[in-house]
């Protein structure tokens, strides 16, 4: 549908930024705060700069600028700007440089930097017929040649020389002649192709072919970059046999690299780590730079690493790496890039010569740091430290708890968004001086009748132990969802668009409670997991209900509640029952049945009665299958209808058997209400199987509960003891299980 809409913005090149923009938001393409970021973004360059660098501009995309330090290059230390959204990057080359420093540095060296332009075509002549046209005419063709471009010609470059190479021999042979130009302080693309494009008809006219291609090439073999280094083992570890090892890591790991192709690519793209992001902070073209590197690494027919790790008489390291490198510092990118020139200042380089050399020294630089980690203490051990401030920075810590927040992440095992969100709410909560919250909702099974249920037939549902609970924080600028066991941290967007159902649930709630302009954060701590089949959804809604209630002091009745968390419902499932917020907000058992007015009974338990509730490993979110049921349903109606049908009796013959405490017939009953939702499809090989080992240990019943097609099962017991028994069985299983018990005295 976007890309539909998108079509039907006429001329869209001819507009403004702005009018872009506005078609955007017109289009429902991106809302007004998406719009807004747009906007912000092009502050930083200028809307007149930016319109005139690419086509149809709508904004900025940016990245961190960091700043690397003691890379000595040739007896002189550089601060090395980087662009780069990865982390480790700059402080591996920062800690690699101050190594190598220590040991003198990096020597380079760059005897020519030429770039090359190519114009081909086809001819009968030979090779040598070719190359006497291009000598006895090549005075001309340069002076034709520079014409073009004078102001290179007064500050030294035009074109130097020419090659005539013979592709393929055949009966009409394929040429190439390369134009050789110095180009001085600009990378050169844009003068090579004019250069090219200017002599192609002389040249069309000496040798009577047409020219096919006239443009520069990006293997620039004439700019070759020679960077060494050495590293004596005490700059290595203190400890001489570690060093040695390290070292003979480095030998082994240069040689994988010559050998596996697989290994050197990883080993070219650790270098690239160090060349790309000096690169875009500059302005130079960094994909020509790595089709160039990349293209080199094949040259002896076979792609290898393109640095290599020796290790000499004396028991020194030494690393070695030549490649083409065409860098500019004058060009029109840098001009117009205030960015660029900034970062060209800080690198105080006095020619496109240096930059390229400093450039393969942090690639080679990034190289001995990678490899370093990888013989040593492992890739990751630097590297997750660094990815950890990443994360922290990610969910927006406050700064008086950040450093709290950082340690504790990276003293865990498990460095990812949801461990730092966790460990975040807990620091709040512990901050606040808050021991609990208040505001809860506990989640659900379906005893019986589930689907049917949203066909207006009778179902009972049951609250279970696990719950969400939720607690707001009033904030200054910010409203937001934080579920850390969900993985969870949403910004609840004002007029909310396309966005995820949970957090338009939100929106929709305070909207509706006319709380959408105030600023909190919901902090959430919950039992359940998401598309379980236990009523997630509809508890978190009343959850956050609750807790804005308390909160505002709303006085919401019990109606109130209900009518939200149902349109929260809708919001996530798209055509739900309403079963799950309404047993949920009783938090009793009842028996439901769908209509105008629902009908709703709270059930009588006449003896206490034994569940057991496993996670089958896998789970579906409930809209999925409800629309699968649905699809089969308009397909087939008399005998899904038919289906429901005994759907709807057993659930009235449970309750007749929860009255009477009879478990056998409500275990039988689960039974069969399993197999008709097996019928519908519902049910998979593993949920079967499952069923199959409960019942095996002395389960009276079992059945999915919920949507199906993975979440939970319950399992109807004969005493607490068989409870306990299948639960540690399937906890062997690595099984997630939870038992509980019901009867009248139980809330």
């Amino acid at each position: 549908m976007k890309a539909d809409s998108i079509k039907s913005i006429s001329k869209f090149y001819k507009l403004s930024i702005e009018q872009r923009l506005e078609a955007l938001r017109g289009k429902l393409l991106l809302d007004s705060e998406e719009i807004q970021l747009l906007q912000h973004s092009i502050h930083s360059f200028g809307e007149k700069t930016i319109d005139k660098m690419i086509e149809n501009v709508i904004g900025v995309m940016s990245l961190p600028l960091g700043l690397a330090m003691h890379l000595n290059v040739n007896h002189k230390e550089y601060i090395v700007p980087m662009a780069i959204e990865e982390p480790s990057v700059v402080a591996a080359l920062s800690n690699a440089s101050k190594t190598i420093s220590l040991s003198g540095g990096f020597t380079t060296s760059l005897q020519e930097s030429f770039a090359i332009g190519q114009i081909h075509f086809a001819s009968k002549k030979t090779l040598q017929q070719i190359k006497s046209i291009i000598d006895l005419n090549k005075n001309k063709l340069i002076d034709h040649g520079n014409s073009f471009h004078p102001n290179m010609i007064s500050r030294g470059g035009g074109i130097i020389d020419f090659e005539v190479l013979m592709l393929e021999e055949s009966d009409k042979n394929l040429f190439a002649i390369h134009v050789i130009v110095e180009t001085k302080d600009a990378m050169g693309a844009n003068l090579v192709n004019s250069i090219c494009e200017g002599i192609a008809p002389m040249i069309e006219e000496l040798i009577s072919e047409e020219v096919i291609l006239r443009i520069i090439s990006n293997f620039n073999d004439r700019s070759m970059v020679e960077v060494t280094c050495k590293i004596l083992p005490e700059h290595i570890h203190s400890d001489p046999n570690l060093a040695e090892k390290i070292i003979n890591g480095f030998v082994q790991a240069s040689l994988i690299a010559q050998k596996d192709v697989y290994r050197a690519v990883t080993h070219n793209k650790g270098i690239m780590n160090g060349i790309d992001p000096i690169a875009i902070a500059t302005a130079n073209d960094w994909r020509a730079i790595e089709a160039g590197i990349h293209a080199y690494a094949s040259h002896s027919g076979e792609y290898r690493g393109v640095s290599e790790w020796h290790k000499n008489k004396d028991g020194i390291l030494e690393g070695t790496m030549r490649i083409p490198l065409k860098v500019g510092t004058a060009g029109a990118q840098q001009r117009n890039n205030k960015l660029a020139q900034l970062s060209l200042k800080l690198l105080d380089v006095k020619s496109s010569s240096e930059l390229a050399q400093l450039m393969a020294a942090a690639g080679l630089a990034q190289n001995f740091s990678a490899i370093k980690a990888l013989v040593s203490e492992g890739i990751q051990t630097g590297h997750m430290a660094l990815h950890a401030r990443s994360i922290v920075s990610s969910i927006g810590v406050p700064s008086d708890l950040f450093d709290e927040v950082l340690n504790e992440l990276v003293s865990t095992s498990e460095i990812n968004t949801s461990k730092a969100q966790e460990i975040l709410s807990r620091k709040q909560t512990k901050h606040k001086n808050i021991e609990h919250y208040d505001a809860y909702a506990h989640g659900k099974i379906i005893l019986t009748g589930e689907h049917a249920v949203v066909y207006h037939r009778h179902a009972i549902a049951m609250p279970i132990p696990l719950k969400i609970s939720c607690l707001i924080e009033e904030h200054t600028t910010d409203r937001r969802i934080l579920i850390p066991a969900w993985n969870v941290n949403y910004q609840i967007k004002s007029n909310p668009d396309s966005i995820d159902s949970m957090e338009h649930a939100a929106y929709d709630i305070l909207s509706k409670l006319g709380l959408d302009k105030e600023k909190f954060i919901i902090h959430v701590q919950t039992d359940l997991i998401r598309g379980g089949g236990l009523g997630s959804s509809a508890a978190l809604s009343l959850a956050i209900i609750e807790a804005l209630d308390q909160h505002f002091k709303l006085g919401l009745k019990f109606e109130d509640k209900n009518h939200l968390a149902y349109l929260s419902e809708v919001r996530a499932h798209g055509n739900p029952s309403g079963i799950d917020n309404t047993v949920i907000n009783h938090n009793r058992p009842i028996l439901f049945k769908r209509g105008e007015t629902n009908f709703v009974e709270t059930l009588n338990f006449k003896n206490e009665l034994f569940f057991l509730v496993a996670i089958s490993p896998k789970s579906e979110f409930t809209a999925k299958r409800v629309s699968e049921v649905a699809k089969m349903f308009e397909k087939n109606p008399k005998n899904i209808n038919a289906i429901f049908d005994q759907i709807n009796q057993l659930s009235l013959d449970a309750v007749k058997a929860i009255n009477e405490a009879d478990i056998d017939s409500l275990g039988a009953i689960m039974n069969i209400n399993h197999g008709l939702l097996n019928a519908l499809g519902v049910s998979t090989p593993d949920i079967e199987n499952l069923l199959q080992e409960g019942k095996d240990r002395g389960a009276i019943g079992g059945k999915v509960s919920g949507a199906g097609g993975g979440g939970a099962l319950i399992f109807l017991m004969p005493d607490l003891t068989t409870s306990e028994n299948i639960k540690n069985h399937f906890q062997s299983k690595s099984i997630q299980t939870f038992t509980f018990s019901y009867d009248n005295a139980s809330k």
